[in-house]
């Protein structure tokens, strides 16, 4: 969806040499930065050397010069710089609770953000091992998504109890790598209720709890919800972007369609990195169809 141009190698190299940017090891982002730009780190491989994650999932500068030294930040005992949580949010992630307990991340992740806050929440335990359940949100998850030409929407839904949603917030990541909007979410949802997403573009939809200039998402663009930091469920596979620009098969795609979460489905799917088909999940219905927004199975 969005377009970064790559610098020229002289560029590169001057930015390498002390004009103020990091490097980073991640196969999902850049291995470059600008001081203080903000970038996407789901990955523990996204938060090494002098880069730092936090408990959002996002690099919080570059910080050239600072923190550990060692190209994986802080290694096995992970260190006391805040990049040092690495080590934490690989173990993290094959805890069930996402790696916050005793395996995740406190004892090896350090001192650092990653280790003890973040160590398999919002980066280690969902996307990169998968097994987080979720945590408090467990019953949150997306329950409709619409992809037109102008109309963009989003349906969540709670099969659980009562969710926060003031904890709660998605995230769209341009080309499935580079985040470009974050929605933070409002108020409560009870059991069997809806919260409803809608792009200010979207007309005739009368089910909108939110509206939001941001939300221009298109079929290749991948869209990430969290709740207490902890990925709860996402649309589309982070970190690949498609190459026909989006994810599926005819008629089952994340674009020029309306996708609708079947019913038989209760819970949401944090594993951000595995390959994702429409099919498995959701049921398809032509572009713009708003007909159904608010109205999960009903």
């Amino acid at each position: 969806m969005l377009v970064f141009p790559r610098a020229p190698l002289l560029f590169a190299l001057a930015l390498l040499l002390g004009a103020g940017a990091c490097s980073s090891s991640s196969k999902t982002v850049g291995t470059q930065c600008t001081e203080g730009e903000v970038r996407a780190c789901l990955t523990p491989d996204d938060c090494k050397g002098t880069q730092s994650c936090d408990t959002s999932g996002h690099y919080t500068a570059c910080e050239c010069g600072v923190g550990g030294s060692s190209g994986v930040g802080g290694s096995s005992a992970g260190g006391t710089s805040s990049s040092g949580g690495s080590a934490g949010q690989s173990s993290g992630g094959s805890s069930t609770s996402g790696g916050s307990g005793t395996t995740g991340g406190s004892s090896s992740g350090g001192n650092g953000v990653g280790g003890s806050t973040s160590g398999g929440s919002s980066a280690g335990g969902s996307s990169a091992g998968g097994s987080s359940s979720g945590g408090s949100a467990g019953g949150l998850f997306f329950s409709e998504y619409v992809e037109g030409q102008a109309n963009k929407a989003l349906e969540l839904y709670n099969a659980g109890p009562t969710v926060d949603l003031d904890k709660c917030s998605v995230t769209a990541y341009a080309d499935a790598a580079n985040v470009f909007a974050t929605i933070q979410l409002s108020g409560t949802l009870a059991q069997g209720g809806t919260y409803v997403i809608c792009s200010d573009t979207t007309g005739g939809a009368l089910n909108c709890d939110l509206t939001s200039t941001e939300i221009q998402f298109n079929g290749d663009d991948a869209l990430i919800l969290r709740c207490d930091t902890k990925i709860v469920d996402h649309i589309g596979q982070y970190g690949l972007d498609p190459q026909n620009g989006y994810w599926g098969t005819e008629p089952y795609t994340t674009a020029d369609h309306t996708l609708r979460r079947k019913c038989s489905i209760q819970s949401g799917d944090p594993n951000t990195t595995a390959a994702f088909d429409p099919a498995i999940e959701w049921d398809s219905f032509t572009a713009d169809d708003l007909s159904d927004l608010g109205k999960h199975c009903q």
